[in-house]
């Protein structure tokens, strides 16, 4: 009888336990309704799906700009880049954005349809990320982006451009709320165009912000808060670029204290917004500092274009193919093209014949895109919808100015012939990726004549490492290669070039360093030992 009524009580302790265990998730888990959560993106077999299905983000990166209108009150409008608000009414060709918010808000779900129009089903928001740096600004505090004000009520296309203002927790709602009124135009324009509705990838912060990282992080919490039940947005990027944007400049092997930030911001913005996804804007040379294999990253996004010094030509198309397929050998994280795109305006080209045709424009979208597929890529982001006044005609990096699918001085906005690639190309396509996809290892990627640095790399007990990615300063340009599957590497010069700075690394690995940060002495032949990172002291 003893035995009895302690196994009844054991059974109602359990039970007791099972409900209150049910009750706990039932309080702690988001309370989003099944509808709601159907219509987010989610991942699943390293892939993005919807409502059951495979989606393949095909999107255009948009910029928008802050301005502060006579009364006082902030607004988003259309980048004042794709405006001609700088000219204030002398009547310089362009696309008018307008004078107020009801205009700039038109005016942007103009865009949209444009966009929808082009084949795109994602929209890239930039122009409302933070920043910190220290080196430029007098706060020491994260920024927003410069703001524009209308200052003249009589010439409401003026604007005067102003510093960014501080983020601090009383402005964070402020910036959300531009972010937000930029959400409230696509569901508009969701709910008018069902059979065209975009979802949103938000670039939330930039450079430098490893150095203010407390209070970034209680940013991306709030953040998370404001959007966690809006499933127009697909997902953040938290950080973009930082071996251009980063401060220091240039940071010596800090990949553990890189990991431990991105961790902090990771779950932080996690916690509040369980079901959107959060991106890693990486390069080839992140790897260095901020290597995206040691980050609680949902998805990475790769930034690769070709190189704005030469022409485009089969041997760049090599180039770009060998860089896209190094990084689908070298990072296991599931990978879309965050940015890429090739200058191209017909005009441009016959004053500067680096910058390509827009035919040529168009063959490198429908080539990147077969690219991507082939190499395993899960979405597709272009830079950017319109084109946007960088650097004079004359500049080296002119080229920057004509990426965008919309000519800058074109009234009518029409698009360039590039859109032809987005309106035709169908991710599931098994025809799409019929092409020669395996480029051989460029040891020399622009075949200079002169061997500058070899050597080999290996791990501690001797094992060759295949495609560590070795980075050279000379005074005036870098020079870069891969090592082969036997660990050997060269370096190839121009004629006298010296080589002063030499960094090497593999997603996972160490980072070697020699010459100029205080490191041995560079020889012409070396022996370079790379080491896995300790697993204990990644977060």
């Amino acid at each position: 009888m003893q035995y009895i009524k302690m196994n009844t009580s054991s059974s109602h302790q359990f039970i007791h336990l099972l409900l209150s265990t049910i009750l706990f998730l039932l309080l702690t888990l988001p309370k989003v309704s099944n509808s709601q959560s159907g219509s987010f993106v989610y991942l699943e077999d390293e892939k993005f799906m919807l409502e059951g299905k495979e989606y393949f983000p095909l999107a255009v990166t948009y910029a928008v700009a802050t301005i502060k209108d006579i009364h006082g009150n902030f607004h988003i409008s259309p980048t004042v880049a794709y405006c001609n608000y700088k000219n204030c009414g002398k009547g310089a060709p362009g696309f008018n954005c307008g004078a107020d918010s009801v205009k700039w808000r038109a005016n942007i779900k103009k865009h949209l349809n444009k966009i929808a129009e082009m084949g795109f089903n994602t929209i890239r928001l930039v122009g409302l990320s933070v920043k910190y740096r220290p080196d430029e600004l007098n706060s020491k505090a994260m920024e927003s982006n410069n703001y524009f004000s209308q200052e003249d009520p009589n010439k409401l296309k003026c604007y005067t451009k102003n510093k960014a203002y501080t983020i601090k927790r009383k402005t964070f709602k402020r910036q959300a709320g531009l972010m937000e009124e930029f959400v409230d135009i696509v569901k508009e324009f969701n709910t008018q165009h069902p059979e065209n509705k975009f979802k949103v990838i938000i670039l939330v912060g930039t450079g430098g912000l490893q150095d203010y990282s407390w209070r970034y992080t209680k940013y991306l919490s709030y953040l998370g808060k404001t959007f966690s039940k809006e499933p127009v947005v697909f997902a953040y990027e938290i950080n973009s670029e930082p071996y251009h944007l980063g401060y220091p400049k240039y940071e010596k092997n800090q990949k553990y204290e890189r990991a431990e930030n991105f961790a902090q911001w990771y779950y932080a913005l996690k916690e509040e917004a369980p079901l959107q996804l959060i991106t890693f804007g990486a390069m080839v040379q992140d790897v260095l500092n901020w290597d995206a294999q040691c980050f609680p990253v949902d998805f990475i996004n790769f930034h690769l274009y070709p190189n704005l010094k030469r022409n485009f030509d089969s041997m760049e198309a090599e180039k770009y193919k060998s860089i896209l397929k190094w990084f689908s050998e070298a990072y296991d994280k599931p990978w879309i093209i965050g940015e890429t795109s090739l200058a191209g305006n017909d005009v441009a080209h016959k004053e500067n014949s680096k910058i390509a045709t827009e035919e040529q424009q168009k063959e490198f979208a429908f080539s990147s895109l077969a690219y991507t597929k082939y190499y395993g890529g899960i979405g597709y982001i272009w830079w950017q919808y319109k084109e946007v006044p960088w650097f004079n005609i004359s500049h080296p990096k002119s080229q920057n100015n004509y990426y965008g699918l919309v000519r800058r001085k074109d009234k009518n906005e029409n698009h360039k012939i590039a859109v032809e690639a987005f309106q035709a190309f169908d991710p599931f396509d098994k025809c799409l990726t019929c092409f020669d996809p395996d480029p051989d290892v460029l040891i020399n990627p622009y075949n200079y004549p002169s061997l500058n640095i070899e050597g080999k790399v290996t791990t501690p007990d001797g094992k060759p490492v295949k495609n560590v990615y070795i980075n050279c300063k000379s005074k005036n340009k870098n020079y870069y290669t891969f090592t082969d599957e036997n660990g050997r590497f060269k370096v190839y010069t121009a004629p006298d070039i010296v080589i002063f700075q030499l960094s090497a690394s593999y997603p996972g690995m160490t980072v070697i360093q020699l010459g100029s940060w205080g490191g041995s002495n560079l020889d012409s032949k070396l022996n370079l030992k790379i080491d896995y990172l300790d697993k204990n002291q990644l977060p």
